[in-house]
Protein backbone atom coordinates (compact mmCIF):
# COMPACT_ATOMS: atom_id res chain seq x y z
CA UNK A 1 0.00 0.00 0.00
CA UNK A 2 2.78 2.42 0.92
CA UNK A 3 4.71 1.46 -2.21
CA UNK A 4 1.69 2.18 -4.43
CA UNK A 5 1.26 5.61 -2.83
CA UNK A 6 4.94 6.36 -3.29
CA UNK A 7 4.71 5.40 -6.96
CA UNK A 8 1.63 7.61 -7.34
CA UNK A 9 3.55 10.53 -5.86
CA UNK A 10 6.51 9.90 -8.18
CA UNK A 11 4.16 9.84 -11.18
CA UNK A 12 2.58 13.11 -10.05
CA UNK A 13 6.03 14.68 -9.72
CA UNK A 14 7.04 13.47 -13.18
CA UNK A 15 3.84 14.84 -14.71
CA UNK A 16 4.38 18.17 -12.97
CA UNK A 17 7.99 18.31 -14.16
CA UNK A 18 6.96 17.44 -17.73
CA UNK A 19 4.28 20.15 -17.65
CA UNK A 20 6.82 22.69 -16.40
CA UNK A 21 9.20 21.73 -19.20
CA UNK A 22 6.56 22.28 -21.88
CA UNK A 23 5.38 25.47 -20.19
CA UNK A 24 1.71 24.46 -20.18
CA UNK A 25 0.74 23.83 -16.60
CA UNK A 26 -2.88 24.02 -15.53
CA UNK A 27 -3.54 25.83 -12.21
CA UNK A 28 -6.19 23.21 -11.41
CA UNK A 29 -3.62 20.43 -11.71
CA UNK A 30 -1.20 22.34 -9.50
CA UNK A 31 -3.87 22.86 -6.85
CA UNK A 32 -4.84 19.19 -7.00
CA UNK A 33 -1.18 18.17 -6.74
CA UNK A 34 -0.59 20.43 -3.75
CA UNK A 35 -3.73 19.10 -2.07
CA UNK A 36 -2.57 15.54 -2.69
CA UNK A 37 0.88 16.38 -1.36
CA UNK A 38 -0.57 17.97 1.77
CA UNK A 39 -2.80 14.95 2.44
CA UNK A 40 0.13 12.64 1.84
CA UNK A 41 2.26 14.60 4.30
CA UNK A 42 -0.39 14.50 7.03
CA UNK A 43 -0.90 10.74 6.53
CA UNK A 44 2.82 10.06 6.81
CA UNK A 45 3.05 11.69 10.25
Amino acid sequence: MVNAKKQQLVMALRKLHAAKQTGKIAPVNVARYLDFKRKHATQAK
